[in-house]
């Protein structure tokens, strides 16, 4: 079997840690009265909508929305991941 018959399997075929960032659910919320909000919407359409609560100034927690796809909601948690715990600035 070449390169190009090989089939693709989708389990296998990607990171466990990418697998983790696109069905992790717990940060997937809209906060009612965030400290600060952001939106964006990509060259591809998707739209994800971050919203933060501080604690001085440092990022308490970090949660969003989206409309996009698997690969927008793993980057959505990274960039999530990222940011709490971090200062503002």
């Amino acid at each position: 079997m070449n390169a190009k018959e090989k089939s693709f399997d989708f389990w296998q075929d990607h990171s466990l840690r990418y697998l983790e960032m696109a069905f992790r659910t717990d940060r997937r919320e809209r906060l009612e009265n965030p400290d600060g909000f952001g939106t964006r919407t990509g060259d591809c359409g998707d739209t994800v909508s971050f919203f933060l609560t501080l604690r001085g100034d440092r990022i308490e927690s970090v949660s969003f929305e989206t409309n996009g796809c698997m690969n927008t909601t793993a980057c959505a948690n990274t960039v999530a991941e990222f940011a709490d715990g971090k200062t503002v600035e």
